[in-house]
């Protein structure tokens, strides 16, 4: 009856030791940050596409200096060409600014992809981006 005892107390013992492993992808987090210059309007590239690389996106800041919008897309080429959009449409104005920056990514490109930025109107405006790259 004791070697029985010690026996379930060893292998409930190592059952208690053993770690749980956690399911799904596991969280991305963001090491890079690219701060444009003012953009203009137009299709600005800020992060150019690698070829079998993502491009993972945590966050970003939109600084409006004029009357505008601003989205970031990922697409094709230096010029994000086939564009899928990454962010919504916000409108700037001279007063405007947009935060959204959490540790852990929550949008990818697809393989190769870039990210842009696309300014529209008189819009100027300043982008940061918060990314991952390997």
């Amino acid at each position: 009856m004791r070697k029985l005892c010690a026996a379930l107390f060893i292998f409930f013992g190592l059952l208690s030791a053993a770690q749980a492993q956690g399911l799904g992808a596991q969280p991305i987090v963001c090491n890079k940050v690219v701060a444009s210059a003012t953009l203009g309007a137009g299709t600005t590239q800020l992060v150019a596409g690698q070829p079998g690389q993502l491009i993972d996106v945590c966050g970003y800041v939109f600084e409006g200096i004029a009357a505008g919008t601003v989205q970031l897309v990922v697409g094709t080429g230096s010029s994000c060409t086939s564009p899928t959009n990454v962010t919504g449409i916000f409108v700037t104005s001279t007063t405007s600014l947009v935060v959204d920056h959490i540790a852990t990514a929550f949008q990818s490109s697809a393989l190769g992809q870039s990210l842009c930025a696309i300014v529209t109107g008189a819009g100027a405006v300043v982008v940061d981006v918060y990314y991952a790259q390997p």
